[in-house]
């Protein structure tokens, strides 16, 4: 026998007293552990966190979607709508379907007692309405579209940059529907958050958006901070607001071309729009100054077309529809009473091009093709059942 073979042979013999030796401390010490008193239980898992501002802006502007849907849809399915209100009733109910798919987000269930989450998962997580009582004739949509628009568009002014862009499109396009809608049936809109443009200068948080000045063709010319100079730009607001200032100045242009081929009341609505252009103009000027920001010259002209001297109205109301993406981008990349401004300019602009008989779009200030949109769970839902119910052959 070997060295070797001598080796193994003592280890193996070793081996089993081993294990024995190991499992009388481990069964001696769950005996010390039960008589002492001392009870082992699992870590309870921790709480998932409450909603972010704008989770819940974005989960309280889902609900009022879709149960301001349902409702439209009831109303439609009543029966007893005229002609001339099932029209614009079926276009709420459009809008609002869109809206929904642009603001749904599918999430996890909440975890059981917990009320925050909960509350603010109930609606992303389910089409059906909240548990309330939904409007049952046109004024009392008219009111839940006109309130949920306000709060849309109050939210707007806290959310972070991307959801306050949605959350103003949602808004605005809530407001402009229940005009129509309101001018279909023959009513008052309810109040709401419609304003007139603030003509004071808007001034902007000290925590802005970065910490760089910019400069670069069609952005400005960044300047160095001085006593006017709050917080520098980042590349993305500079450009936002240079392009809100072009749009502010063509549009002032357009008008001085179209209030002298206008006549009666549209004359005289092209000239308050004027002036509101004029100061949107200036509180553009003075937001790049806040942000360092120098605007480029002014050109002396803008061609407006042919077809904009043929009919004035049109005109203006293409250039006012045109402006939505500028002012949708700088809800979007400015914050304290600069996004607070640019918020109520969205809305005042996406009104300017309605008077005009232009379409802003169910999302005004920002760009969505509907077909692109995830269906609502309720749709989705409805299209699965009918393919399992077709007979395959």
């Amino acid at each position: 026998m070997t060295t070797w073979d001598v080796v193994n042979s003592k280890a193996s013999k070793t081996r089993p007293r081993g294990r024995v030796l190991r499992t009388g401390i481990l069964v001696a010490s769950c005996a010390v552990i039960l008589t002492s008193g001392m009870v082992l239980t699992l870590q309870e898992p921790a709480p998932p966190p409450a909603p972010t501002f704008s989770e819940q802006a974005l989960a309280d502007a889902y609900a009022d979607a879709i149960r301001l849907r349902s409702a439209g849809n009831s109303l439609l399915g009543s029966g007893t709508l005229a002609a001339a209100e099932a029209t614009p009733l079926g276009s709420t109910v459009t809008l609002l379907t869109v809206q929904g798919q642009a603001l749904f987000r599918p999430i996890a269930e909440p975890a059981e007692g917990n009320a925050v989450t909960a509350s603010a998962s109930a609606s992303p997580g389910s089409s059906a309405p909240a548990p309330e009582t939904l409007p049952d004739s046109i004024p009392s949509l008219l009111a839940g579209l006109v309130a949920s628009a306000g709060e849309r568009l109050s939210d707007a002014n806290g959310a972070d940059g991307g959801t306050s862009r949605l959350l103003a499109a949602v808004g605005t396009g809530q407001l402009l529907q229940a005009e129509s809608l309101a001018a279909a049936a023959g009513v008052a809109v309810p109040e709401g958050p419609a304003r007139r443009p603030d003509p004071s200068p808007p001034t902007v948080s000290t925590s802005a958006n970065s910490a760089t000045p910019i400069a670069g063709a069609g952005l400005g010319t960044a300047v160095p901070p001085g006593e006017d100079c709050q917080v520098p730009a980042s590349a993305e607001l500079a450009a936002a607001v240079t392009a809100v200032l072009e749009a502010e100045r063509q549009a002032g242009y357009a008008y001085q071309v179209a209030l002298p081929r206008m006549i009666g009341d549209a004359a005289g609505q092209a000239a308050t729009f004027q002036e509101d252009h004029n100061n949107l103009a200036a509180g553009a000027e003075a937001l790049m100054a806040d942000y360092c920001i120098e605007p480029s010259t002014a050109a002396p002209g803008y061609a407006l077309g042919t077809g904009f001297l043929a009919n004035p109205a049109a005109g203006l109301g293409t250039l006012e529809a045109g402006a939505l993406a500028a002012y949708g981008d700088l809800v979007a990349f400015t914050d304290g009473t600069g996004r607070g401004w640019a918020v109520q300019a969205l809305l005042d602009t996406a009104q300017r091009a309605h008077r005009w008989g232009a379409d802003p779009g169910p999302l005004p200030g920002l760009s969505v093709d509907p077909a692109a949109l995830p269906p609502l769970p309720d749709e989705a839902t409805s299209t699965e059942s009918a393919s399992m119910g077709t007979p395959t052959r």
